[in-house]
C-alpha cells in the first residue's frame, strides 16, 4: 500500500487556520485534488458533492 498524499497548511494569512488537506489522485487528469465529501440524500443514498477547488497539477 502506498502512502497517502496531503497538503499541509503551515500559515494562512487570511484566517490563521492551520491544518492538513487530504488529496486524491485523478488518473484521468493526472492531477491531485482535494478529496470529495459524500453527503446523504433524503432517500439515504450516497451522493458525491462537487468540490469546486482547483486541481493541483504536478
Amino acid at each position: 500500500m502506498r502512502g497517502k498524499k496531503y497538503l499541509q497548511v503551515a500559515k494562512n494569512r487570511y484566517s490563521g487556520d492551520l491544518g492538513i488537506m487530504a488529496l486524491e489522485f485523478d488518473k484521468a487528469g493526472l492531477s491531485y485534488a482535494s478529496k470529495k465529501k459524500k453527503k446523504i440524500t433524503e432517500k439515504g443514498e450516497d451522493d458525491e458533492t462537487k468540490d469546486h477547488q482547483p486541481s493541483l497539477h504536478l
